[in-house]
């Protein structure tokens, strides 16, 4: 999912009951990897910032494992 931000943005993710393990990951549009997150909590919040990024466009990435039974 994309996202636009100038300066940073916030992040929320809720409702992760269902899932053993969670990580969110941001990529350039390149596909590179500039930073990932290990969710443990059922509703996470992240700041990224955009001091240490280049002007660009990012992408953003949840990944997650279904617990069992």
């Amino acid at each position: 999912m994309g996202c636009t931000f100038s300066t940073g943005t916030v992040i929320e993710i809720k409702n992760l009951d269902n899932f053993e393990s969670s990580i969110l990951v941001v990529e350039n549009v390149l596909g590179e990897q500039l930073k990932s997150f290990d969710i443990n909590a059922k509703d996470s919040k992240f700041e990224l910032s955009a001091a240490n990024l280049t002007p660009g466009i990012y992408y953003y990435r949840l990944s997650q494992k279904k617990k069992h039974g």
